[in-house]
């Protein structure tokens, strides 16, 4: 774990973690406005999940790599220092291990419209993201699902 003080109104290295789906795609666009605004490095990341049945794993993990370029609009490389990142594990705990590893600023985390974000329960992605998060987390709402 990092134990670099972090200043508030610094932010470097963003974290865009996504599952990939649709209702996440949303949060894209706030992640790289904030990129190009902080001349920001930007990390588009995909936890495969371990548990996930897949045959051909490699093929699964490139295809996944090749939708997170796909999310990059082609002229943002003249603004925007990406990096494409897919992973295999537990994704809480693998997107909260990288954001640290990586020392990010900031976390992008999109969300569908119809989530209910309890901290009741104390379960699910999002709430161990945002609850163990060194830095701070960013949740996007997707307005359009």
């Amino acid at each position: 774990m990092s134990t670099a003080k972090r200043q508030p109104d610094y932010i470097d290295r963003i974290l865009f973690a996504t599952d990939l789906t649709q209702q996440t795609e949303y949060a894209v666009s706030y992640a790289l406005s904030l990129a190009h605004e902080r001349c920001a490095h930007l990390t588009f990341l995909h936890v495969l999940g371990k548990d996930s049945h897949v045959p051909d794993r490699s093929r699964v993990m490139e295809y996944c790599e090749r939708e997170l370029r796909g999310m990059m609009p082609s002229d943002a490389g003249a603004w925007c220092d990406a990096q494409f990142v897919v992973i295999e594990g537990d994704p809480a705990e693998d997107m909260l291990n990288f954001a640290n590893t990586d020392n990010s600023d900031l976390i992008v985390l999109g969300l569908p419209r119809d989530k209910v974000f309890s901290t009741h329960f104390r379960t699910g992605v999002t709430y161990s993201v945002v609850s163990g998060a060194t830095c701070p987390v960013l949740t996007v709402r997707d307005i359009l699902s």
